[in-house]
């Protein structure tokens, strides 16, 4: 499993067929349990090239690309009004739909589905500790990948 870490190291998902990468931020509690987790699916998915991305000045472009703009966030607090924290202790913030901004993300893309405006060809993404749904997903595509085999 490659880590990329300069904008540069993204260039190779544009030729990988599937690629999934997973983003993390240094000090997300959650991050540290399920960066070990994603690695072992990498043996299983053997169709896919799995990368891990840490959240930095460096990676933020990427990361933003991939994630709603959302202009307007407000602190996150719970339904007593009590700040919710992440792993260092800072107030969290959700965007205007109420969705709390988060590590990890997984993102899935096929080098082939790049355009102009999706360089590298985002096919989805899962939102937070989710592996199980990842799981799911990658199960999916790699049933329609060999349907489309069979048919062609």
């Amino acid at each position: 499993m490659k880590d990329l870490k300069e904008k540069k190291d993204f260039e190779v998902l544009k030729n990988e067929n599937f690629s999934v990468v997973m983003y993390w931020a240094e000090g997300c509690g959650v991050c540290e349990v399920a960066k070990p987790n994603f690695e072992k699916l990498e043996p299983k998915f053997k169709n896919y090239k799995f990368y891990k991305v840490k959240m930095t000045d460096e990676t933020y472009g990427f990361y933003k690309k991939y994630e709603e703009e959302q202009k307007v966030t407000v602190p996150a607090v719970d339904e007593d009004g009590d700040p919710i924290l992440d792993a260092r202790g800072k107030q969290m913030t959700r965007n205007t739909m109420g969705y709390i901004n988060q590590v990890p993300k997984y993102y899935v893309f096929h080098g082939s589905e790049a355009t102009d405006e999706d360089q590298y060809g985002l096919l989805g993404k899962v939102d937070g500790h989710n592996l199980e749904q990842l799981n799911s997903i990658l199960e999916q595509i790699g049933a329609l990948e060999e349907q489309d085999n069979e048919e062609a």
